[in-house]
């Protein structure tokens, strides 16, 4: 290892798995087509002030980030969803999208350089 921690985990999936390398590959692939829309989609909320699709899209993420122990986004992806529904106001909504992007294309661009569709 170089020191640098893993951007996700995919034990859990594999555990689900039951060591089923297709259904695991079909979770990853799944992951890589929808997450990218959904986090385009969420962006797109956000700049449109429609805080409430973006909080719905960053609430239909969550799962597949927690399922793929993506820790740097777990409280991120929280707060997003938070905001998006009023339940909480914080500066530097823009940054946490951008940290989010930033992480998603990095993961989703590992998951297809070891598991390509």
């Amino acid at each position: 290892m170089d020191g640098k921690e893993e951007l996700y985990d995919l034990s859990q999936l594999i555990a689900v798995s039951r060591g089923n390398d297709a259904f695991v590959k079909k979770m990853v692939d799944i992951f890589c087509s929808e997450t990218a829309g959904m986090l385009n989609k969420m962006t797109q909320a956000y700049y449109a002030g429609n805080l409430e699709k973006m909080g719905d899209m960053a609430h239909r993420i969550k799962p597949s980030i927690d399922n793929l122990k993506i820790s740097a986004l777990k409280q991120t992806i929280r707060d997003v969803e938070k905001m998006g529904s009023g339940e909480m106001v914080v500066a530097g909504l823009e940054e946490a999208l951008d940290k989010m992007a930033r992480i998603i294309n990095d993961v989703i661009s590992s998951l297809r350089s070891k598991y390509p569709a």
